[in-house]
């Protein structure tokens, strides 16, 4: 099998040894399967969280229950957003570095620069601009009616004393967890790396 459909031109030919060609292709193939692997952990974690919702949530409206379970879940997935958004961000730190440092070196191997074209220009569809919305609706959704249904049970019906202290410092802090999942799914950076991959 000859490698001359590979080389990208003259240059290439002249810098890239037989040896060198085989290397970059065994590290292009290596890396492609890291990306399928991260894009098989994205939907078990999204998979992982929707069960530990419907769980948590359908514990938490049981009367026997305490609202700490729903009041809990909100940070459980506030950190459990943090692992979809690392796993994501290492994908396209792979994916570029395949288009650039390999692809870019071979003719034959375009599925990066092709993707890229997809999403930055005159091809991008309206739907891989909504990429990452599914994953966002999954936590910030969960999160949300996670602290609806604990509202009515830490301060309704008005009781002699407002929820425990611990109720009212998770209820705070679940708050925060919903704003800090909101801001990493929101940020510049988390944003361009949802969009590229």
């Amino acid at each position: 099998m000859s490698d001359e459909p590979f080389e990208k031109d003259e240059e290439s030919k002249s810098d890239l040894s037989s040896e060198s060609k085989q290397e970059l292709l065994a590290e292009f193939v290596a890396l492609r399967e890291e990306l399928i692997k991260r894009q098989e952990m994205r939907f078990q974690l999204l998979t992982f969280t929707l069960i530990i919702a419907g769980t948590i949530l359908s514990l938490g409206t049981q009367k026997e229950v305490s609202v700490i379970v729903l009041l809990i879940y909100p940070i459980l997935a506030f950190f459990l957003a943090l692992t979809l958004v690392h796993i994501q961000i290492g994908a396209v730190e792979i994916s570029q570095y395949l288009k650039e440092k390999i692809e870019d070196r071979f003719l034959s191997l375009g599925w990066e620069r092709y993707i890229r074209e997809l999403q930055t220009g005159k091809r991008k569809s309206y739907f891989a601009k909504a990429k990452g919305i599914p994953a966002f609706g999954v936590f910030i959704v969960t999160e949300i009616v996670a602290l609806v249904l604990a509202v009515p049970r830490i301060f309704f019906p008005f009781k002699e004393s407002l929820g425990s202290i611990l109720e009212v410092f998770l209820f705070t802090v679940s708050i925060v967890a919903i704003i800090l999942t909101c801001y990493i799914f929101r940020h510049r950076v988390t944003q361009r790396h949802l969009m590229n991959w």
